[in-house]
């Protein structure tokens, strides 16, 4: 991965890229930057598949904490490229983390080896002034909600409630989070009384 990467952003954006995001904010659009495997759990767990990469904190800290130091070090020279050129309103990092039972790795897990990148990562953000650091997972994520929130990371979504996710009890145990989701996603699939039902 390392020596396949290409790190001259330039040629990988499409021509003209910041000034069309200009013209989308200039027109009221929610500036968002992402990517699709950027989060320190998503890459490894995509790459490695999630029962290697558990072990792997194991069997091989030296080889996860070099690749987690990459992602690091690739996404924000990447965003840095970016946010030179355009203002982002909110940034998305995905993880998918969780399952409908808690997290899929330990506190301490995560403690000793997200939390230092997410810290880098969310301070690398504010110097730019971005306010909305999110956090997209699935699962029930409850008890990772401090350990983000002491990372720099001040949201999450989608809080699936079917993963059971208590939205009212964190928006007391958090008020300072902030929160996008909370619907049942499975309602979506009924027709429109039942959309607005769960809506409301």
């Amino acid at each position: 991965y390392k020596e396949r990467v290409n790190t001259d952003f330039e040629k990988r954006m499409e021509v003209g890229w910041a000034k069309t995001a200009k013209q989308f904010q200039a027109d009221g659009h929610l500036m968002m930057l992402c990517g699709r495997s950027n989060g320190f759990f998503w890459f490894p767990r995509k790459t490695m598949g999630l029962e290697r990469f558990l072990m792997t904190i194991y069997d091989d800290p030296t080889l996860l904490n070099g690749m987690l130091d990459f992602i690091l070090d690739t996404t924000i020279s990447f965003w840095e490229y970016i946010l030179e050129k355009v203002d982002v309103d909110l940034v998305l990092i995905n993880e998918d983390m969780a399952f409908k039972g808690g997290p899929l790795l330990s506190l301490d897990s995560f403690k000793e080896l997200l939390e230092p990148r997410y810290r880098k990562l969310t301070d690398f953000l504010k110097k730019y002034k971005i306010k909305n650091i999110f956090v997209d997972s699935d699962g029930d994520m409850t008890s990772l909600i401090p350990l983000l929130l002491n990372s720099g990371v001040n949201g999450l979504l989608p809080f699936e409630v079917t993963g059971s996710m208590d939205l009212i009890k964190i928006r007391k145990d958090y008020p300072e989070l902030k929160i996008a989701g909370g619907i049942n996603k499975m309602k979506l699939f009924g027709d429109k009384n039942e959309i607005d039902k769960e809506l409301e």
